[in-house]
């Protein structure tokens, strides 16, 4: 009996792994959570980043 137990909750969490990866869901969420917006044909996340103001110690004379 505790090996069929076992065995079931195996094929649980490899079932939960499966979709977790096929999904992105992680990655997803994250990406959302940071502002940035989800390619999936790429399956990366896209953050737009404004670059810093120049400091007048680095403008060309």
């Amino acid at each position: 009996m505790i090996r069929f137990v076992i065995l079931a909750l195996l094929i649980l969490l490899t079932a939960a792994l499966v979709w977790l990866w096929w999904s992105d869901y992680v990655l997803i969420e994250k990406c959302l959570d940071h502002g940035g917006r989800w390619d999936a044909d790429k399956r990366v996340c896209r953050i737009s980043v404004t670059p810093p103001p120049t400091s007048p110690a680095f403008l060309p004379v």
